[in-house]
C-alpha cells in the first residue's frame, strides 16, 4: 500500500470513530499521518497544541484505526512541525499534556511555597505566542513595547500577567497597570488639583509601566505630551514599559511622530484571533474552572465553530449549560451546535457594502472612488475583487447588486472576481496566499468594530 492509499484509508477509518466534524476541525490541514515502519504511525502535528490534543484524546482511536488499515498493532507516536508537517523527519515521542503551565514557576528558598506563575492559564498558540514571549521579558526586564490586536484576543490578560510577573520577579520591583482612560483622568485630575509633581513622582517610583488602550489617546494633546515625556523618563532610567492598543502601529498616527518613532524603536507585536485548537485548550480550562460535565464532542463542536477568543467561549458555555439544564434529556453535541449557531448569529455585525468598501481601501491604501472607477491597474483591481468577494460572504446581497455597486459591473464579472480570491485564499498554506490572508484578518477585524 503506497503512502496515498494508506492516508486516505486512515482518513476514513477515523472518520468512522470520531465523526467527520471533529476530523474536521483537527485534523483537515493540521496533522499528517504517515508509516515511520510497519510497526509505528506517526502523527505529526501543526503546533504542539493540536498534538497534545491528539495525545490526551485520540490516541485509542488511531491506534484502532491504524489496526484496521494494516491489520496489525501499530503504536502511534506524536511530534509537531513548527511550520509545515511535511518538514519533520524523526519523531519526537510525547507524554500526556499535563497543564497549560508555560515554563517553571521562579526559583524559591528550600520551604518556600513557590508562587503560582501569573502566565500559567494563558493557553498559547501561533496566534499569541510571540506576545507572550514579550510579557515575560516585560516582567523580568526593561525596554518599551505594544501589544495589539482586536477585541477579546487576550492583550489585558497578558498585561496584568506582565505586571505580576514583574513583582514576584523581585518583590522591590513595583509595577502599575493603568487604562489610558484612568490615566488621562488621573493626569487632568493632578493638574487641576495642582497634584502633577505627586503623580509623576507616582509614576517615577515604578519599574514597569503598563498603560492598556493606547488609541484612546489620539487627539488628547496635552495627555499625549505628558505620556512621551514619561516614557522618556523610564528609557532613561532604564525601566520598562509596555502597552496595548486596539490596531497597529501604522494606525496610530494620531499620536503623533514623536511618540510613534519611540514605539517604533521598541517590539510591536499582534495578536490575532485563536484558532480552533487555542479556542479548545481555553474551553477546556474554562470548564475545568467551572466544575462542569461536558462531553468532549461538544467541547470540539463549540471550540470548532464559535467565533472568537475567550469571552465568546464563555458565553457559549454558559448557554450550552443553561439549554442542557432546561431540556436535560438533549443531546449534548446538537445543543452546542445550536449554540454556535445562534452566537455566531448574534455576534456578526450587520455589515453593509459600503462599510467592506471603506475598509477595503482603508487595508491597501486607495481612494474609495477608485474602487468604483474603470482602472484596470493592478493596484485597484486587486482591491476590488477583494471587497466582492468579502461583500458576497458579509452581506446577502445577490451578484447582480454587487456588480452594481462596485461600479455597474456585471454578475459574471463578480462571479469570477469571487473564484479568483477563493483560488488565491487556498493557496495560503504554501506561503503564495499569506499576504492575502493577512488583509483579509484585518479588514474582517475593521468590519466587527464597525
Amino acid at each position: 500500500m503506497d503512502d496515498s492509499s494508506f492516508q486516505e484509508e486512515m482518513r476514513t477509518a477515523l472518520i468512522e470513530r470520531i465523526g467527520p466534524r471533529r476530523y474536521g476541525v483537527w485534523f483537515d490541514g493540521q496533522v499528517e499521518l504517515r508509516r515511520a515502519d510497519n510497526q509505528r504511525l506517526l502523527a505529526v502535528a501543526a503546533s504542539p497544541l493540536v498534538r497534545d490534543w491528539l495525545v490526551a484524546n485520540v490516541r485509542g482511536e488511531l491506534m484502532a484505526a491504524a489496526q484496521v488499515v494494516t491489520g496489525r498493532h501499530v503504536d502511534v507516536e506524536f511530534s509537531f512541525a513548527a511550520t509545515d508537517p511535511r518538514s519533520v523527519d524523526l519523531p519526537v515521542a510525547c507524554d500526556p499534556p499535563a497543564g497549560l503551565s508555560q515554563g517553571p514557576a521562579p526559583a524559591t528558598r528550600p520551604g518556600q511555597v513557590p508562587p503560582k506563575d501569573p502566565f500559567r492559564g494563558v493557553v498559547v498558540g501561533e496566534a499569541n505566542r510571540a506576545a507572550v514571549a514579550v510579557a515575560r521579558r516585560a516582567a523580568a526586564g526593561a525596554g518599551i513595547a505594544l501589544l495589539h490586536g482586536g477585541s477579546g484576543v487576550g492583550k489585558t490578560v497578558l498585561l496584568r500577567a506582565a505586571c505580576d510577573g514583574a513583582c514576584q520577579a523581585d518583590r522591590r520591583r513595583r509595577a502599575v497597570y493603568l487604562t489610558a482612560p484612568q490615566f488621562t483622568t488621573e493626569f487632568v485630575e493632578a493638574c487641576r488639583g495642582g497634584g502633577l509633581p505627586s503623580f509623576r513622582r507616582k509614576l517615577a517610583r515604578t519599574d514597569l509601566l503598563v498603560i492598556d488602550d493606547v488609541q484612546f489617546f489620539v487627539g488628547k494633546s496635552r495627555t499625549l505630551e505628558e505620556l512621551q515625556q514619561t516614557i522618556d523618563a523610564f528609557q532613561s532610567a532604564g525601566k520598562g514599559v509596555l502597552l496595548s492598543s486596539d490596531r497597529p502601529l501604522a494606525e496610530l498616527r494620531g499620536l503623533g511622530p514623536e511618540l510613534a518613532s519611540r514605539l517604533a524603536a521598541g517590539v510591536a507585536v499582534e495578536l490575532s484571533a485563536p484558532d480552533a485548537a487555542m479556542r479548545y485548550a481555553i474551553l477546556q480550562s474554562l470548564v475545568g474552572a467551572a466544575g462542569v460535565a461536558i462531553p468532549e464532542e461538544a467541547q470540539s463542536t463549540l471550540a470548532g465553530g464559535l467565533v472568537g477568543g475567550a469571552r465568546e467561549l464563555s458565553g457559549a458555555l454558559n448557554r450550552w449549560v443553561l439549554e442542557m439544564e432546561i431540556n436535560p434529556g438533549a443531546d449534548g453535541d446538537r445543543v452546542a451546535a445550536r449554540v454556535v449557531e445562534l452566537l455566531n448569529a448574534q455576534s456578526q455585525p450587520a455589515v453593509k457594502m459600503a462599510d467592506i468598501h471603506h475598509a477595503v481601501s482603508a487595508e491597501y491604501g486607495v481612494e474609495p472612488n477608485e474602487l468604483l472607477s474603470s482602472k484596470r491597474t493592478k493596484s485597484v483591481t486587486e482591491p476590488r475583487m477583494l471587497a466582492m468577494w468579502l461583500a458576497r460572504r458579509f452581506t446577502r446581497a445577490a451578484w447582480s447588486e454587487i456588480g452594481d455597486y462596485f461600479g455597474s459591473r456585471s454578475h459574471s464579472t463578480v462571479i469570477s472576481a469571487h473564484r479568483r480570491i477563493e483560488g488565491m485564499m487556498t493557496q495560503r498554506d504554501d506561503g503564495a496566499g499569506a499576504p492575502l490572508a493577512d488583509a483579509v484578518r484585518r479588514i474582517e477585524a475593521r468590519l466587527r468594530a464597525c
